[in-house]
């Protein structure tokens, strides 16, 4: 965990991609007092810290649009550092899920996966990404071992995916 003060400048922020730079400071604002007594504030807030703190534009607003879309017809990022920044979130939740057990199963779905998958979905096609929901849940669990942790028993690579193009097909029905 890096505090704030280590933020990459306006003037050296240009030697990493805005996403990625918000990426590592996305969850950054969790900590704070603000956050933890207005949830709803969570991205926003970090924006502000990271502009307060340095941050070139582009990584604050990717910061800011990260927790987006918040439901299936919510806005989604408006930039696309803030939609990467977005769906690797998301992925990284849903993979997390598989690993802990916790998919949904009918109506079930305590931590909004599904809405995070739809959020994958609509992000990827209003921004023309080609991604291929394999690969993505293969890169999920490849951070996820390199924690050491250990893959669930199956396929849970191709049950993400699956999952994943079953809310394309809901979204273009």
């Amino acid at each position: 965990h890096r505090d704030l003060h280590s933020f990459p400048t306006r003037r050296s922020s240009d030697l990493l991609p805005a996403a990625v730079i918000a990426a590592k400071f996305a969850k950054a604002d969790l900590v704070s007092q603000v956050v933890i007594e207005f949830p709803s504030l969570q991205g926003r807030v970090g924006g502000v810290y990271a502009g307060k703190a340095g941050a070139a534009p582009a990584v604050a607003q990717a910061i800011t649009e990260h927790y987006r879309p918040l439901s299936a017809v919510a806005p989604i990022p408006g930039t696309l550092a803030g939609g990467l920044v977005a769906i690797a979130e998301k992925i990284d939740n849903i993979a997390g899920a598989w690993l802990a057990a916790e998919k949904p199963s009918g109506s079930r779905d305590p931590y909004g996966l599904r809405r995070a998958a739809m959020g994958i979905v609509r992000i990827a096609l209003e921004n023309d990404l080609h991604i291929v929901p394999r690969e993505l849940a293969d890169l999920a669990f490849a951070a996820y071992t390199e924690q050491g942790k250990v893959e669930p028993e199956g396929h849970p690579r191709a049950e993400i995916a699956a999952f994943i193009w079953e809310r394309l097909e809901g979204l273009l029905l």
